[in-house]
């Protein structure tokens, strides 16, 4: 369905999706909407193109597509693993001049979607709503790289490796660059400081 572009009417919309099927409905869309060479605007940074494609709009009304996103780190037993994590699961902005028809059309040709925010009378994001998404999604891009940390401030951890194999210790601080966590351990009623590796740690039982 080809369909005339109206800047007026472009809006970012909320796409809820079933779970795990994030990069399914983006790649099915991004295929419907590149069948008109024509209509595709080139990212000028291709690492995106896993999750971000923008169009003229000419093809179902859609101008861009996005799976905000960021890098991080996890480290599991001592091997580093790097991974892409979705900063909304279960959910894909799609930016489009929204039709009904057109709607309607691309839903159906797309295995995956339950549907907009809104159900059958879609609420577009506000202006601020859709600059704070795309600015949290900057900002996670920006920083590169993140190590995951899965603990908090305070939280109390068993350590599993090193000299303090079997004692338990509260967190009193986190680097997160390095992957790292400052800790007291409790030893003959004195709180002795330690620093170790994400994965020296786990939650006691």
């Amino acid at each position: 369905m080809e369909l005339e572009s109206d800047i007026q009417n472009i809006r970012w919309y909320v796409m809820q999706v079933m779970s795990g099927q994030e990069n399914k409905v983006f790649e099915r869309i991004r295929f419907e909407c590149s069948q008109d060479a024509g209509n595709i605007i080139p990212l000028e940074d291709e690492k995106l193109a896993k999750y971000r494609a923008r169009f003229k709009g000419l093809l179902f009304g859609v101008h861009e597509i996005n799976i905000p996103f960021e890098h991080v780190v996890e480290r599991k037993e001592g091997k580093k693993i790097e991974r892409d994590r979705k900063l909304f699961p279960g959910y894909v902005l799609i930016q489009m001049n929204f039709t009904a028809e057109s709607w309607q059309e691309l839903r159906e040709r797309t295995k995956g979607i339950i549907g907009l925010i809104g159900g059958q009378m879609p609420v577009p994001l506000s202006d601020e709503e859709a600059e704070g998404m795309m600015r949290q999604q900057e900002e996670a891009a920006e920083s590169g790289t993140k190590v995951k940390i899965p603990y908090n401030v305070g939280e109390t951890v068993l350590i599993k490796d090193g000299v303090f194999e079997g004692s338990e210790a509260v967190i009193d601080a986190i680097d997160a660059d390095r992957g790292r966590l400052k800790l007291s351990v409790n030893m003959f009623g004195r709180f002795t400081p330690v620093e170790v590796e994400l994965w020296q740690v786990e939650r006691p039982d």
